[in-house]
């Protein structure tokens, strides 16, 4: 044990002497959203393609891709947005009925779960 901190009392020198270097973010501040947009699309394209595909068999349209996150995918038909939670498996940690009324959404009847409101 004595010897673990010997080592890291050694290196603790260094680490309160580092000095980050100024990242310069200019480029990456004049990428606009809608390309920004097109690299998530590209990126998670599998992901995307099978939310469409949920979406087309439950309500017969497969909508235009808008955003992602770590639940699930969101389509515009019209001026409709549909959520597709295509990586939440436990339903209890879906939003709950109070959460919908507060965002003037609802469930649309399917085995994934998809919710929908105005866009």
């Amino acid at each position: 044990n004595q010897s673990f901190f010997s080592e890291i009392e050694l290196c603790f020198d260094e680490v309160k002497e580092f000095t980050p270097k100024p990242a310069d973010l200019s480029l990456v501040a004049s990428i606009s959203p809608s390309y920004l947009t097109k690299i998530q699309e590209e990126f998670h394209k599998d992901r995307i393609i099978q939310a469409k595909f949920v979406l087309s068999q439950n309500i017969g349209y497969n909508g235009t891709y808008v955003g992602l996150g770590s639940e699930g995918v969101s389509l515009r038909v019209d001026d409709n947005i549909f959520k597709v939670f295509d990586l939440v498996h436990d339903r209890r940690m879906l939003p709950s009925e109070e959460s919908l009324r507060f965002l003037n959404a609802s469930y649309i009847d399917s085995d994934t779960p998809i919710i929908t409101r105005k866009y």
